[in-house]
């Protein structure tokens, strides 16, 4: 009887123990707004909690990324710009130089302006990056930005300055026109100096379309940039969305929760202490 008596006793102090175990599990719910404390609570929802977070982390990486991709591309389209506005200042040079009414002098100015032109093109080659790396090389940077996804936000320098496909001559870079735009400016027989003109109108008109090309090749590359922060942008509030579902305590219930067992906690004590203060004998009768 005695033995039986001490098992029920050990019995209640356990499950007592174990309630009080359960109250101060909820209030950690409660109070880290956490309803995972341990992997052991729920393991399934536990190891798709980590995974998320490793996607998560990812993202941060290709956020960062595809910031560096958009300004990168940014810096490419300024240049393209320029590149736009000098070549379409070499044509106005050049049909300036052909008009029959211009003097040697006249000429003289707009071979000179062709040939800053020239040497603008080549600075625009050259141009560097807010990191001060080269904004146009021989094998264009590709940056990672997702899964298996990489991104160029700039081509090549062979792509944007050159050689290109002319008529009537070989392949020439935008800058190798302008200077044959100068030189023709400058010759001083009036046939060979009109044919010369002319030809350098063919290949200005052939430069202008080839980087009015370049600018639709910049702008798709910008816009496939601004696709990917979209998608990333999505598929992370998709992740929090899931990830606050899994882990994140229910107040409403974690405190009603609490509220039961605190409640059937004080009633197991209460009549824990009535049965303590028995004696044997009262136990025993």
């Amino acid at each position: 009887m005695i033995n039986a008596t001490r098992y029920r006793l050990d019995a209640e102090i356990n499950r007592q123990g174990n309630l009080a175990k359960r109250i101060a599990h909820i209030q950690a719910q409660i109070s880290t707004g956490l309803r995972i404390q341990a992997p052991s609570d729920d393991p399934i929802a536990s190891a798709r909690i980590a995974e998320i977070g490793r996607t998560q982390a990812d993202h941060t990486v290709w956020i960062r990324n595809l910031n560096t991709a958009a300004n990168l591309a940014a810096n490419g389209y300024t240049a393209l710009a320029s590149l736009k506005t000098a070549v379409d200042n070499a044509m106005g040079h050049v049909m300036s130089a052909r008009t029959g009414s211009s003097s040697d002098q006249a000429r003289a100015v707009s071979a000179a302006a062709l040939r800053d032109i020239a040497a603008q093109i080549t600075a625009l080659s050259q141009t560097r990056d807010d990191r001060g790396e080269p904004l146009f090389r021989q094998t264009p940077i590709e940056i990672p930005v997702g899964p298996n996804q990489r991104i160029a936000p700039a081509a090549s320098i062979e792509t944007v300055f050159g050689p290109i496909d002319v008529p009537n001559s070989d392949p020439m870079t935008l800058g190798q026109i302008a200077l044959a735009a100068a030189n023709a400016a400058e010759l001083p027989d009036p046939v060979m100096r009109e044919t010369a003109l002319a030809q350098a109108l063919t290949t200005l008109n052939a430069a202008i379309d080839h980087v009015v090309r370049v600018q639709g090749d910049q702008n798709l590359r910008g816009e496939r940039i601004e696709r990917f922060e979209k998608a990333i942008e999505t598929n992370g509030l998709d992740l929090e969305e899931q990830r606050s579902s899994l882990e994140s305590t229910d107040p409403l219930k974690a405190i009603a929760d609490f509220k039961a067992l605190d409640v059937t906690l004080d009633a197991a004590q209460a009549v824990f202490a009535q049965v303590t203060q028995k004696s044997l004998f009262d136990l025993l009768r």
